[in-house]
């Protein structure tokens, strides 16, 4: 007998629902606090047509291909704002952007086939919370915020990434996911998706204000979401880049594995190890 939650390839299992089209923010706050529990956002659609077609479909579904504000890639000083509903092609493409941080468009080439860049969104991909899933891994070590709209209060709330995991599951149904905003800073991004969907790794060095060195890594392929490790080093950037930190001792600040996906817990703790030796020396010729 099949799983209700087992995926077919026959649309026959997709019940009926209700699509809604919302033109503004506030018009898909109210429809998400009227359906709370019961709908489901629509942008893509990649995710939201898998779930129908395992049996799991919402009584109400909210596209948000047409609310204004929600698309777009816009560059400030400081920081780049990427609008929630923002597609991968999209961001790959963005002639500002390859200029502004064009690690950030290679990474997103890499994404799935052409096809899931077409049509997938970046906020898609953050709040699907799929372990295979990548960009919330990029973001955890670019340091990149995630603006939300409480659709309770009306209150813009901003949140890193390490705390958006935290509290994701307690709020998911009450958050609009607005854009994501990074900040600009010169940095050396790497990563490693040999493994990939069991397991892929990126990293990221930048100096602060004061010129340490600042380093993070992030591990997809976990149930709850990427394994983050945050990499402080007391070195100038002018002095030593930090690169003496030894590829067993970045992996050993990950926390601990849980990859449903694939290889077991044991594999991967001897494998990540060599991937992030790799990181470091692709990073070390970047910013030499």
């Amino acid at each position: 007998m099949m799983d209700d939650c087992t995926i077919s390839a026959s649309r026959k299992r997709v019940a009926d629902f209700r699509l809604h089209r919302p033109e503004t923010i506030d018009e898909t706050c109210d429809l998400l606090a009227r359906f709370a529990n019961g709908a489901m956002l629509h942008a893509g659609g990649i995710d939201v047509a898998n779930r129908m077609k395992r049996g799991c479909t919402p009584p109400h579904v909210i596209a948000v291909q047409q609310v204004a504000g929600l698309s777009g890639v816009r560059l400030g000083e400081t920081e780049i704002d990427i609008g929630a509903a923002t597609r991968h092609w999209d961001i790959e493409n963005d002639p500002g952007l390859h200029q502004a941080l064009p690690a950030l468009c290679d990474y997103v080439a890499g994404l799935g086939n052409i096809r899931i860049r077409m049509q997938g969104t970046i906020g898609g991909n953050v709040m699907a919370a799929e372990p295979g899933y990548e960009m919330l891994a990029l973001l955890a070590v670019v340091k990149a915020r995630l603006v939300f709209r409480d659709c309770r209060t009306r209150i813009e709330r901003e949140l890193t990434i390490d705390k958006w995991i935290e509290i994701r599951d307690a709020n998911a149904g009450s958050l609009l996911l607005i854009s994501i905003r990074i900040p600009r800073r010169p940095l050396a991004l790497a990563w490693n998706r040999q493994l990939r969907p069991a397991l892929s790794l990126v990293a990221a060095l930048q100096s602060d204000e004061a010129g340490r060195m600042r380093g993070r890594a992030a591990v997809t392929g976990s149930a709850s979401g990427p394994l983050i490790a945050d990499l402080p080093f007391a070195s100038h950037a002018a002095d030593n880049p930090g690169f003496g930190l030894t590829a067993q001792a970045w992996a050993d600040r990950l926390p601990a594995l849980d990859l449903p996906l694939g290889p077991d817990a044991g594999y991967c703790k001897d494998v990540i190890p060599v991937m992030c030796r790799r990181l470091l020396e692709a990073m070390s010729k970047s910013l030499q």
